[in-house]
């Protein structure tokens, strides 16, 4: 009876440190994905980065897109209305730019009729 109990706890402990291998490996397995996955993160957000670039974006525009700056005059910077900033804007003398006031140029659009040419506003 006591050989029974002792082979059966042989048996018992020689099985609990076949698992605790087996797990282990599985672990150094997977720490191992983990560390390949870290690197191929890390070459993604390098890749992801010079994809983004800002000059990149814009040589793409300018030969793929044939895209272009618009011309200065085409131009007109918007800011919040209660912004105490001025907004520039092409003039056509010289290409100097002109500072006009953000609430002024805005009213000035806003209370033109679609079809009214500048001359028929009212002053």
């Amino acid at each position: 009876m006591l050989i029974a109990i002792v082979l059966a706890s042989a048996l018992g402990t020689v099985a609990s440190q076949h698992k605790g291998r087996k797990f282990f490996t599985e672990m150094e397995r997977e720490q191992d994905r983990m560390r390949a996955l870290e690197v191929e993160w890390g070459q993604l957000q390098l890749e992801q980065s010079t994809w983004a670039s800002h000059s990149r974006i814009e040589k793409v525009a300018r030969e793929r897109l044939h895209m272009r700056p618009p011309a200065s005059g085409h131009i007109v910077a918007v800011e919040q209305p209660n912004a105490k900033t001025e907004i520039k804007e092409s003039s056509k003398d010289g290409g100097k730019p002109a500072p006009h006031s953000v609430g002024k140029k805005l009213n000035e659009k806003l209370s033109k009729k679609p079809n009214e040419k500048p001359s028929d506003r009212k002053q």
